[in-house]
């Protein structure tokens, strides 16, 4: 299991002289079983991503198929900004959307035998003739932008193209855990560069972001 480790800083206030109280904080399991749905079905679990502290662990267990990428793009922002650790447990099926929380964890585990589907998104358009093209040439667009920022790292460009041209890729967990071990060495990279700048000049902006690493 690969993994990365964010800074923290915790705040310890004394109880009575000499002696102190250490923070401690919940441990939340999400279960993520069915289909990934609606958004107003997973308020409750934005809000206590964004609520969650330093010092809480967030469990998301994932045997899932997939389903509505847009709810998963909102979960992921959720996942971005919350202050816990969230660990991704996948457990049987992690396919299609459910990949793009599995890749925003701070912490994956990858039960043996559980199986990743990687694909292109699907999807249907109805209108006037120029309003289906123009909606067909966003959506590419759209896809092709969050691919490349999800899969970055984990996928090669040629094969995130070949994932967009319709290829899908079934990979076992060791071939996952694999991905995942050559990503974060490139992570590590980026930020031993940015610790390096920071103590010569500002960090580049591209830089900055990605100090909050995944996997």
């Amino acid at each position: 299991m690969a993994r990365v480790s964010k800074d923290r800083d915790f705040e310890v206030s004394p109880v009575v002289r000499g002696v102190f109280n250490r923070p401690t904080g919940q441990i939340l399991d999400f279960y993520l079983n069915s289909a990934i749905g609606n958004p107003e079905d997973y308020s409750e679990w934005n809000q206590i991503l964004r609520s969650s502290t330093e010092q809480d662990v967030v469990y998301l267990h994932i045997n899932c198929y997939g389903g509505q990428a847009l709810t998963a793009v909102q979960l992921m922002r959720a996942i971005s900004e919350s202050r816990a650790t969230v660990v991704a447990s996948v457990e049987g099926a992690c396919m299609s959307a459910a990949t793009f929380l599995f890749l925003m964890a701070d912490v994956c585990e990858i039960s043996d035998h559980s199986i990743f589907m990687f694909h292109n998104f699907s999807g249907g358009t109805i209108g006037k003739g120029n309003e289906m093209m123009a909606q067909v040439h966003h959506n590419d667009k759209w896809a092709r932008n969050l691919m490349d920022s999800i899969y970055k790292d984990f996928f090669t460009k040629d094969e995130i193209d070949s994932i967009l041209e319709g290829k899908d890729y079934w990979l076992s967990p060791d071939e996952v855990t694999e991905r995942l071990q050559k990503r974060n060495a490139i992570l590590e990279k980026l930020q031993a560069a940015a610790e390096k700048l920071e103590n010569t000049k500002e960090i580049p902006a591209k830089v900055v972001r990605k100090k909050r690493t995944k996997a």
